[in-house]
């Protein structure tokens, strides 16, 4: 870095600390409230804290071909496959099931565990 980058470094340092400061320095005027610097409530602020629930598993015994495709690994092909496989011979009974399927193995199946279940087959 060169001293006059280094001076130009310094110079915004310091009026982001005169500016910053300032803002939390100056006084405050005598005589009453004011519009500018009011106080801020604890009890009025509002804090969002987001809420980490698990999201829904994907039953791929009620999923339709276009729930089916965000699972992971399953795309179109393989999402119509599990709906004729479905409509065939019934409803899965485990997630394992869908090993039956052509182009899905127990790799895939691995994969989906997290994302779907099983629930409503027999």
């Amino acid at each position: 870095m060169t001293k006059e980058q280094e001076r130009g470094l310094v110079f915004l340092l310091c009026v982001g600390l005169l500016v910053g400061g300032g803002v939390l320095l100056w006084p405050v005027p005598q005589g009453g409230p004011t519009m500018w610097a009011r106080p801020i409530a604890v009890a009025d602020v509002v804090v969002v804290v987001p809420v980490f629930v698990e999201p829904k598993k994907i039953d791929v015994n009620a999923a339709s071909a276009a729930e089916l495709t965000e699972l992971p690994g399953i795309g179109p092909v393989l999402a119509a496959r599990i709906l004729a496989y479905r409509a065939e011979h019934g409803p899965f009974r485990t997630l394992d099931g869908l090993t039956a399927v052509k182009g899905i193995g127990p790799s895939t199946v691995e994969g989906l565990r997290e994302f779907a279940v099983a629930e409503s087959g027999g």
